[in-house]
């Protein structure tokens, strides 16, 4: 899930397979900035770093397979 607030941050919620939040993941927008996601699998990112288009997170957990997500803005 993606959404932005008035802080000029982009919110995505980094889940499993089942719908669970994943929390303390390393995010990885880009190949370029690394952000850590929350307890409840939240991880946000300037949204100057997300302009329109494809953008790639790759996702590095404790327990995980990493995988990589496809966001599109």
């Amino acid at each position: 899930a993606y959404r932005e607030d008035s802080t000029k941050r982009a919110f995505i919620t980094i889940t499993d397979d089942t719908g669970r939040p994943i929390a303390g993941a390393a995010c990885t927008l880009d190949g370029s900035l690394t952000r850590a996601s929350d307890s409840a699998g939240r991880v946000s990112f300037p949204v100057s770093a997300m302009p329109p288009g494809v953008h790639t997170i790759d996702v590095i957990a404790t327990g995980y397979s990493p995988f990589r997500l496809t966001v599109v803005i």
